[in-house]
C-alpha cells in the first residue's frame, strides 16, 4: 500500500495501480509496517527542504499520530526528534517507531536527549555518551 500527501500533509491511501499513474509525484512514499501499532513512512528528500528525513508515523485507522526527523547514514539511524500527537500520548507509538528502528539498524542514537526525556530512552535500552546523546548497539546485526 502507497500513500500520497497532499499540500495540507493528510493521507491518502492509493493502491500500486495509482502509484505507476503518479511517477511524478514528489509526495509518494512507500508503507512500511511495524509490529501491529504503527505504519512507519518516509516522505522522500525531494519533497521536503531539510537534511533529515521526515517520518509520519501512521496508526491502524490511518490517522497519522505522530512525526519524526532522522538522519539515515549506513547502518546507523539517528533519532533528533519525534513527536506524537498529545491525543494520542502513552499509546505505545513512539516506543513502535524506536523498536523498528532498533530492528532494523546496527546504531541507533538518540541526540541531544532533553532532561525530561531520558528515562523513555533508558527505557528503551539506550545508553548515554558524553554529548548528551543516547546510543543503541544492536549486538545481533
Amino acid at each position: 500500500m502507497y500513500y500520497v500527501y497532499d499540500h495540507k500533509y493528510s493521507v491518502t491511501k492509493i493502491t500500486a495501480l495509482q502509484k505507476l499513474q503518479l511517477t511524478s509525484y514528489s509526495h509518494i512514499v512507500e508503507e512500511f509496517n511495524n509490529m501491529d501499532e504503527i505504519s512507519i513512512q518516509f516522505v522522500p528528500e525531494t519533497s521536503q527542504d531539510s537534511e533529515f528525513a521526515r517520518v509520519d508515523l501512521i496508526n491502524k485507522q490511518d490517522e497519522r499520530v505522530g512525526r519524526a526527523h532522522c538522519l539515515i547514514e549506513r547502518d546507523q539511524f539517528t533519532i533528533y526528534l519525534i513527536s506524537i500527537h498529545p491525543e494520542y500520548e502513552r499509546r505505545g507509538y513512539a516506543g513502535s517507531f524506536v523498536n523498528y528502528a532498533k530492528k532494523k539498524y546496527s546504531t541507533v542514537i538518540a541526540a541531544q536527549v532533553e532532561a525530561d526525556d531520558v528515562s523513555f530512552w533508558e527505557k528503551m535500552a539506550f545508553v548515554p555518551d558524553d554529548e548528551s546523546n543516547y546510543i543503541f548497539l544492536n549486538r545481533k546485526k
